[in-house]
C-alpha cells in the first residue's frame, strides 16, 4: 500500500536504512537535497502511474473478484 506523506521513506527489514549506510558528505548526495524533485515529476507524470491510478486498479482487481 503506498503512503500518501511526502517524506515516506521504507525502512528495511534486515539491516540498516540505505541512507544511514552513505556518507552524508558525499557531494551527489548533497545535490539531491537541491535537485527540484517536483519539476521531474511534473514532467514525467504523464509516463508513469500516479498514486491515485494505482489505487483505482488495486480496487478494480479487488472489486472484480
Amino acid at each position: 500500500m503506498l503512503m500518501d506523506t511526502d517524506q515516506y521513506q521504507q525502512t528495511s527489514f534486515f539491516g540498516a536504512d540505505l541512507l544511514d549506510q552513505l556518507d552524508a558528505a558525499d557531494p551527489l548526495l548533497m545535490l539531491t537535497k537541491v535537485i527540484p524533485w517536483e519539476d521531474f515529476e511534473r514532467t514525467f507524470e504523464q509516463h508513469t502511474l500516479t498514486r491515485k491510478a494505482v489505487q483505482a486498479s488495486q480496487f478494480a482487481s479487488w472489486s472484480a473478484c
